[in-house]
């Protein structure tokens, strides 16, 4: 690739730009260095580790390294960055070999693409808590941390539904969205995994997981003090939490969640 097509690189607005050879960094453009912000100038010479966790590189390479190994020539998949202040940033990549050493890996934010949010809620969506799940299991074997699953029905949605319209549903889902953002801490994943449900994944010590679900009720509370007034609906919640084993499947302890839920669900009949 001669030095021209580095102005072109540039051009692009929103799609970031490495081009690496042996895993160091030879050229970032401008966008990239908007996404992670970083200064481009100051990403080239470093190896490309420096834009991820040291957790999140190690998935990375479970499929960069074939592609090094020539099983493949092209390639997407997405991870977590890692932003030059350490703030995480879920990215999608797609990679091409050029065949002589160098590989292109173009980079997008995702959430800004659309790619891994729910546009109702602004949460995460399936594939995301997915994909994420898998980052968060790492990150608790490799540090000896905790890991908690928390799996949320929205009670009474299809009566707001049917009483007070879609309208009304939509807005009850995000009043929902809102309160488990202010529950939960910046560093858990938080998502709506499907119409009325949601899950969330945080790490932490022994404890933690009781801390955050009495926050949770006592976000709840202070919700409805105003949702009845505005809305004519009141907030509430089903909730089911588990501490999760990472050396065990995580769809285990994802179900186990899911039936306390129902049990929780159950009491209130």
């Amino acid at each position: 690739m001669k030095d021209s097509s580095f102005v072109i690189l540039d051009a692009l607005a929103f799609v970031g730009v490495l081009i690496i050879k042996e895993r160091k960094i030879l050229f970032a453009n401008k966008a990239l260095g908007d996404i992670l912000a970083w200064r481009p100038k100051d990403l080239v010479g470093k190896m490309l580790e420096v834009i991820f966790s040291e957790t999140a590189y190690g998935i990375f390479l479970e499929s960069f390294s074939r592609l090094e190994a020539g099983e493949n020539t092209k390639m997407q998949t997405d991870a977590l960055c890692q932003r030059q202040d350490k703030e995480n940033i879920y990215c999608v990549f797609s990679l091409e070999s050029l065949g002589d050493g160098r590989v292109v890996i173009t980079v997008q934010d995702a959430a800004n693409g659309g790619l891994v949010i729910d546009h109702l809620t602004g949460l995460y969506n399936r594939r995301a808590f997915f994909t994420l799940a898998n980052h968060e299991t790492e990150t608790a074997k490799r540090f000896k941390r905790d890991l908690f699953v928390v799996f949320i029905d929205v009670d009474g949605l299809k009566k707001v539904n049917d009483n007070l319209g879609h309208a009304a549903g939509d807005e009850l889902l995000r009043s929902v969205a809102e309160i488990l953002r202010c529950t939960f801490r910046k560093s858990d994943v938080i998502a709506r995994v499907g119409g009325d449900e949601f899950s969330v994944l945080a790490l932490g010590e022994p404890g933690t997981i009781e801390a955050l679900m009495i926050r949770l009720e006592a976000m709840v509370e202070i919700a409805n003090q105003e949702s009845m007034i505005r809305h004519g609906f009141s907030t509430s919640l089903s909730t089911g939490a588990v501490r999760y084993d990472p050396e065990k499947l995580f769809h285990l302890a994802l179900k186990e969640a899911d039936k306390k839920m129902y049990e929780n669900k159950e009491k209130k009949r």
